[in-house]
């Protein structure tokens, strides 16, 4: 066994080492694009003596690395660019020159290296690792790169520093003396029980000593007390002791557990001889060996087990969780197989030691740079998971075995990870693990010398153990790790010729990746006490930070150790049930891996504590957020989470069980979705912070917050304040999006039950929304959406809008009136109306005011009261036709009619097409009046469809009038009146829905004209004045369907005058009395009709204001009359009347009958 760690000296220029560390393990390495001759060879004859000695150096090495196959190669020279980019045409020629790669391959593994050196080129070291800085102005943290680089600096914020935790160390011992002293990072720390295997030997004794007087050398040779002598007397050991656990005391170097207590098994002897006796010998042996002239031994440890001795009773010490071994075999270089054959005893031990529940930390080997293709996996105690008959077959990139034990049938693939979590789960026991380490450098590359993971990368990791890397002059460009050593060794530093050196130095190697990993295990078992060390060790692979392939790879294994990450975890989590956990963060805190407990959780502190994606954390008793924030990003159980006055939950994750909240509820993670799988309750004091930055559904940029309620019956009950944010969204966001009117936002769904309650309030965001603008909520049975829509409703018109816009500023005063604040549910009634209103976008919002404001049945009463007019009108003729026809003795006529009317104006109007027939019976009374008056009865029936782009309606109307005429001296007196009766049904369809409902209403007319015939040869002229009055009492009534509107009674009327001429002229046309008539007027009304209807919707009343109909018309009929007899007639007119925003034309038939 040897140490797998030395120290920074080295000897040899620069070339030394390149030569030195040319083959390097590629299984994880993906080759780049190359562009093939991108560097150009250097002729040999071209060269300078230096190059010329480094190209032969890179040939030899070339050539050896062939040996091992065409991965080797590629290795070598991705390895040798990434560190010595400028000699990349050098590698490249010596790579073409001794392999049989092709050039095209060659080219690509020099791109790859080329790319890495580019990397990490502009990566500034760590103050511990720069030659620059020298080491007297760092501070402990500083000093050894490790320490932060391994994140050791968070532990020391959390006050955790593995006190009461008990590392053993596996080494060449400790400095401490026989009179108790020790280095002082040590003082107190070192367990009594530590103990040492080896004898002590003074290592000042040299062989001119011996000589001269051999007995008086001897004697001072293992005189340790008489020299105060400590017990390391290499200073491995007390390096690997001070990773570990350094005290925090402002001096030299920190550890990684400055806290843990180190218990030391001197085990590994020290390199070197005295003359021709090894050192391993002399402190196995003893004086014996000495006496013996080297033929008798008197060992400490029966068999001269050592390495099974030391793992034996660190066995047997109950309360040691950890031990770190950097040591392992000496390869042969060149070596290609690891050769077990002899180390069954070791793996026993080991084997005993990790199923008695502790957990072995195994450096994993320097031999990369002598025996690179052995060392593409460790070698040592680390690869004993392997170790089976079923990997004996598996090869390496030399197609060797990786291992070989003989044909002895070794199995202890029991002790892989997975196995050991198989029987654990079978057994309810806790076993141990093993953790493979392999070194980096202060740029997170892997070191030249260090082994790689291989097939033990599932249990291996790396961690800080430095590098040799020089410039082109041979000078250090990296620090290794500084570490503590022995002071009698200090002492030895030419830099101190007094004797008064630090007791401190640098080492490099894997013997000091190790302990960086032993004492991060020491911290979380102090963090983690109800863990198990399988779960310890499961939680630091998982928060290591990923170096190489993605994942874990032959390189690095799981990546570098970070303890920072491994420690976002419940701090001082016990396994008792019983307990309430109580997690005080008062800055931020990472729950970044999962685990479970028995108990309760009580989250304090004002700071955040947040579970990452991909974890699973669960409590079996309730959970409370007292202070403080809890954002579930990951998944999150317990019975019943309560979340209290103060206090925040958020995420984008799954919580298991019911929540209530006092406090904040803010879902996601700037933005997201958290899913709930009970019911979530909200109680007065709540708010409930919704981030809109988009109308996608998923997480961060484009979306907004939601929460999804999978609990049955009530499944989110609201409550307290609402508050949407739209700016300052601290994460992933744009911060820039705008809403549109009537964007939807669903925040809540409860696809299992209902939601129920109602916000108190809405909290505007204070910007982000359209101007004119607020937030409302849409309360569905199984949801809850945010709605963007006008502030006002009664100012919500912009210029130009569609529709009558008059009309939509009425009702939407009115709507304002009534409308819920925001936020807050509204009644059923409310709902009906709002829920639609809230969802129509800026364009669709004053045409559905417009339409929503009944002016249809404003356009349904004019019509009803031109219907009455038509009849009017009839009977209004007739004079001409009495007078005409006063030799008879009576008349019956027929007149049925039909047409169509447009109306227009203030952004309102409609269309009616009309139809029907009057019926009457006149005669002249003699007895009273001779035959210079008449007098006639009608009645009429008339229907009429009308169409406005709010909808349509069905008008019936029943007439009955009595008219009459006199004949004064050529002066014609003429009158009529009459009573009607009008229903009808409408269907208003707008964009809020459709509205049905039916009116009624009773009203008449009255006329009296004045007319004066004037015959003349070309035929008669008749001017003629009138005057008359025509009204409807619609009476009130209320629609039914959507957006239904409560119509208020009212009185439509118009009072007239016209004045006009009627044209006829008789001819004969065979046995046919044919005569043409014309009768054209204008008609001035006194006072507009009624162009207006009083509405209410949920008792707020509005006026709907309809068309506005012109004072000033055109009347006009053409027509024509045939009489086939004396007692028979026919006509036919064309009729009009034309107004300001209104036009009629229609048709008129009459048939008259005389006796």
């Amino acid at each position: 066994m040897h140490f797998f760690g030395s120290s920074i000296s080295r000897s040899g220029t620069r070339t030394t080492a390149l030569a030195g560390m040319l083959l390097a393990g590629v299984s994880a390495l993906t080759l780049a694009p190359a562009h093939v001759g991108a560097a150009e060879q250097t002729p040999i004859e071209a060269q300078t003596s230096e190059q010329a000695e480094l190209s032969e150096r890179l040939a030899e090495a070339m050539a050896l690395a062939s040996r091992y196959g065409q991965r080797s190669v590629i290795a070598s020279i991705i390895e040798n660019v990434r560190l010595t980019p400028e000699h990349a045409a050098l590698i490249e020629s010596a790579a073409v020159a001794n392999s049989t790669l092709a050039r095209e391959t060659i080219g690509k593994a020099r791109d790859v290296g080329l790319a890495m050196a580019a990397a990490s080129a502009g990566t500034a070291l760590p103050p511990g690792a720069d030659p620059a800085v020298p080491i007297s102005e760092l501070s402990e943290e500083e000093a050894n790169f490790g320490w932060l680089m391994s994140g050791a600096d968070a532990a020391d914020r959390l006050g955790l520093t593995g006190k009461g935790v008990t590392v053993g160390v596996v080494d060449s011992g400790i400095a401490r003396r026989l009179d108790g002293s020790a280095h002082p990072e040590f003082e107190d720390r070192i367990d009594p029980r530590s103990i040492s295997y080896l004898y002590w030997i003074d290592p000042t004794v040299t062989m001119e000593d011996i000589e001269r007087d051999p007995q008086a050398a001897l004697e001072r040779l293992f005189d340790q007390a008489g020299a105060n002598g400590f017990e390391d007397i290499n200073g491995h050991g007390t390096h690997v002791a001070g990773i570990i656990a350094a005290a925090r005391d402002g001096r030299g170097m920190v550890g990684v557990a400055p806290g843990a207590n180190i218990l030391s098994v001197a085990t590994i002897p020290a390199p070197g001889f005295i003359g021709p006796a090894p050192l391993f010998q002399i402190q196995f042996c003893g004086p014996t060996l000495i006496n013996s002239n080297g033929n008798d031994c008197a060992p400490k440890v029966a068999d001269e087990e050592y390495v099974a001795a030391a793992l034996d009773y660190l066995t047997s010490q109950a309360d040691v969780r950890i031990s770190n071994g950097s040591f392992g075999p000496i390869p042969e270089r060149d070596a290609v197989t690891a050769n077990v054959e002899f180390d069954r005893v070791n793996f026993d031990a080991l084997d005993r030691y990790v199923m008695s529940g502790k957990i072995w930390v195994a450096a994993a080997g320097n031999g990369f740079d002598t025996a690179p293709v052995m060392s593409e996996s460790p070698d040592g105690l680390g690869l004993t998971p392997f170790i089976s008959p079923e990997n004996a077959d598996v090869t390496n990139s030399a197609g060797a075995p990786v291992f070989t034990d003989g044909g002895q049938g070794f199995d202890y693939s029991h002790l892989q990870p997975d196995r050991l979590a198989a029987l654990e789960a079978e057994t309810g026991e806790a076993y141990g693990r093993i953790v493979t380490v392999v070194a980096v450098g202060a740029e997170k590359q892997i070191s030249m010398f260090s082994n790689r993971c291989g097939v033990t990368a599932r249990w291996c990791i790396a961690a800080p153990g430095g590098d040799f890397v020089e410039d082109a002059d041979g000078n250090p460009t990296e620090r290794s790790i500084f570490s503590t050593i022995p002071e009698n060794i200090a002492d030895t530093n030419p830099a101190f010729p007094n004797g008064d050196a630090p007791p401190y130095g640098f080492k490099t190697g894997t013997s000091m990746a190790a302990p960086h990993v032993a004492g991060a295990m020491a911290v979380l078992v102090e963090a983690y006490p109800g863990f198990t060390p399988g779960r310890i060790v499961e939680i630091m692979f998982q928060t290591a930070e990923d170096l190489g392939a993605p994942g874990i790879d032959e390189i690095f294994g799981h990546g570098l150790l970070r303890l920072d990450q491994a420690l976002q975890g419940p701090i001082g989590l016990t396994g008792d049930s019983s307990e309430i956990y109580q997690a005080n963060v008062d800055d931020t805190h990472l729950w970044r891996f999962s685990f479970a407990s028995d108990g309760a959780l009580l989250k304090t502190g004002q700071g955040l504590l947040t579970t990452a994606t991909d974890t699973t954390i669960s409590f079996a008793q309730e959970a409370a957020i007292i202070d403080g924030g809890l954002q579930v990003d990951g998944r999150f159980a317990a019975p019943r989470l309560f979340v209290g006055p103060g206090a925040l939950l958020g995420g984008s994750g799954f919580i298991q069980g019911d929540v209530g909240v006092a406090g904040t509820l803010a879902p996601g993670s700037s933005p997201g979705t958290l899913t709930v799988s009970g019911t979530v309750g909200l109680l007065d004091s709540a708010t409930t912070a919704i981030e809109i930055d988009g109308a996608g559904t998923g997480n961060g940029v484009a979306n907004f917050d939601r929460i999804i309620a999978l609990g049955a019956f009530d499944a989110f009950t609201a409550a307290g304040t609402l508050a949407p944010q739209l700016r300052g969204i601290a994460g992933p966001a744009t911060n820039s999006f705008v809403p549109e009117l009537g964007e939807i936002f669903r925040f809540v769904e409860t696809p299992n039950g209902v939601v129920a309650g109602s916000f108190a309030s809405l909290t505007q965001p204070t910007d982000g929304l359209p101007e004119g603008s607020r937030f409302d909520v849409l309360y569905g049975q199984q949801t809850l959406s945010l709605v963007a829509t006008p502030s006002d409703y009664g100012t919500a018109l912009a210029a130009g809008a569609a529709g009558n816009q008059t009309a939509a500023r009425s009702v939407g005063a009115a709507l304002q009136a009534i409308r819920p604040a925001a936020g807050t549910r509204p009644s059923a009634e409310a709902a009906a109306i709002f829920d639609p209103l809230y969802r129509l976008g800026a364009n669709a919002v004053p045409i559905a005011l417009s339409g929503a404001a009944g002016t249809i049945h404003v356009d349904v009463a004019q019509e009803s009261l031109s219907s009455i007019g038509r009849f009017s009108d009839v009977l209004a003729t007739r004079h001409t036709g009495l007078t005409a026809e006063g030799a008879a003795t009576g008349t019956v006529w027929a007149t049925p009619f039909l047409g169509g009317v447009q109306v227009s104006g203030n952004g309102e109007g409609y269309d009616a097409d009309f139809r029907g027939f009057a019926l009457g019976i006149e005669g002249s009374p003699d007895a009273l009046f001779g035959n210079q008056a008449s007098i006639g009865f009608a009645g009429a029936y008339s229907t009429s469809s009308l169409d406005d782009w709010t909808g349509t309606a069905e008008i019936d109307v029943v007439q009955g009038g009595v008219y009459g005429s006199y004949d004064w001296s050529g002066v014609i007196v003429s009158g009529a009146a009459g009573l009607s009766y009008a229903s009808g049904d409408t269907r208003r369809v707008g964009i809020l829905g459709v509205a049905e409902s039916s009116y009624r209403g009773f009203g008449g007319f009255a006329d009296l004209a004045v007319s004066k015939p004037y015959t003349f040869d070309i035929g008669t002229v008749e001017p003629f004045a009138a005057i008359g009055y025509r009204a409807l009492d619609r009476r009130g009534f209320s629609e039914a369907g959507a957006f239904a509107l409560d119509i208020a009674g009212k009185t439509y009327d118009q009072t007239f005058a016209t004045a006009g001429i009627a044209l006829s002229h008789s001819f004969e046309l065979g046995s046919v009395t044919l005569e043409p008539q014309a009768r054209l007027a204008y008609r001035f009304d006194f006072d507009r009709v009624d162009a207006s209807g009083t509405a209410s919707i949920l008792g707020a009343s509005f006026e709907a204001a309809g068309a506005d109909i012109g004072r000033h018309a055109f009347v006009g009929s053409f027509g024509v009359e045939a009489a086939v007899s004396d007692k028979v007639s026919l006509s036919a007119a064309y009729e009009t009347e034309v107004r300001s925003d209104f036009a009629s034309h229609g048709a008129r038939f009459n048939l008259i009958a005389r006796w």
